[in-house]
């Protein structure tokens, strides 16, 4: 069973519920079968990371965590309102390799967001350094049309191709 959204993080909130809760319920159902929970937010996770990492010990689970980071500085993380900070998506990842032993963690990283200064880069880098995630998709930037980002004067093509590049060979 593949639990699957645009964010799997805020399922159930509207509702008075979460993905923990629902996940609780599918594991007590009989039968032979896997469960894979899709990307989850981290401002998200964090509301009930108590309740949901306990949950990827249980056989029916995958021990698989999909947090996308975006990038490791947090006023780029800011410009792009992800609503939390680097240090939470680092903790959450801590906590989750402490609470599932052999838990794959899978992020997603922006590279050249206008506003990214070759600090905030690095950033990027030393936070993906600490973390080891198993699995990453890395992004070059690109502007959604009618987003404040899209107003934004974008980095230099070959600037962001370079970045991409070196997250890529590291």
């Amino acid at each position: 069973i593949w639990l699957t959204s645009q964010d799997t993080g805020c399922y159930g909130f509207d509702l008075g519920t979460n993905v923990a809760a629902l996940i609780r319920e599918l594991v007590s159902i009989p039968g032979n079968f896997k469960i894979r929970l899709g990307m989850g937010n981290p401002v998200h996770i964090l509301k009930f990371k108590d309740e949901l990492l306990p949950l990827f010990n249980h056989d029916k689970m995958f021990r698989f965590l999909h947090l996308p980071l975006q990038a490791g500085s947090d006023e780029v993380l800011q410009e792009m309102r992800r609503g939390n900070s680097a240090e939470q998506w680092v903790s959450l990842v801590q906590e989750a390799r402490l609470a599932v032993p052999g838990i794959t963690i899978a992020t997603d990283i922006i590279v050249g967001f206008p506003t990214e200064t070759e600090q905030d880069y690095w950033d990027t880098l030393n936070v993906v350094r600490k973390t080891t995630p198993e699995v990453i998709n890395i992004s070059k930037f690109w502007a959604r049309s009618k987003t404040p980002a899209a107003k934004l004067k974008p980095l230099p093509g070959e600037v962001v191709t370079h970045r991409a590049k070196v997250l890529m060979d590291m």
